[in-house]
């Protein structure tokens, strides 16, 4: 099981495993139920079936710990906390940059129809950071909202007056989820 000294965060007090999420600098325990990720995820489905190491031998006596050192902890204890009907937990209204990450999480693990109805509640607030306008236009474009997506990018296109390149390339992580010909002002004008 993982060290004593993680931080855990138990969503189910009857889990069979625990997400070992983020890498060594910024890292976090979350013990879940592996049956309820595997409903609510074809990747982890996939994942915890018996063809891979990690769907092997769960049993709540000895946690199985799965090691996911790419994914965001407080965007993966979020996604998992709504896998687990755990909503008390979350923030009301997330920062725009958590609810990117959330975003793209449930994109890579194939479970974007959790997050349509709580993100329908998160497109509705205005951030006044032109960067939380990208994040939410790239987390609009990733859970295919277009009413969020429309919303943002009308924002950007009236009220930012600077190549929306800059924006794209101020973070790694609104590079690889969006085509670079979104952040073209011609390309979100036309979206829009």
């Amino acid at each position: 099981m993982a060290g004593e000294d993680l931080k855990t965060l138990v969503l189910a007090q009857d889990g069979d495993l625990v997400l070992i999420v983020g890498d060594s600098d910024k890292q976090m325990g979350i013990k879940v139920n592996s049956a309820l990720l595997r409903a609510a995820s074809k990747v982890f489905n996939a994942m915890l079936g018996p063809q891979f190491a990690e769907g092997q031998y769960f049993d709540k006596s000895n946690l199985k710990d799965v090691p996911l050192p790419e994914d965001d902890p407080g965007a993966m204890a979020a996604l998992c906390s709504i896998i687990h009907y755990r909503n008390d937990l979350l923030e009301e209204l997330p920062e725009a940059r958590k609810i990117f990450f959330m975003a793209v999480l449930a994109d890579r693990y194939d479970c974007t129809t959790l997050l349509r109805q709580t993100s329908q509640y998160w497109f509705t607030f205005s951030p006044t950071v032109v960067y939380d306008w990208a994040c939410m236009i790239a987390a609009a474009y990733v859970l295919n909202n277009e009413q969020g997506f429309q919303k943002f990018a009308e924002k950007l296109v009236l009220e930012y007056d600077l190549p929306y390149g800059n924006l794209h390339h101020q973070t790694v992580a609104i590079c690889e989820s969006t085509p670079w010909k979104l952040w073209c002002k011609g390309d979100i004008k036309t979206a829009t």
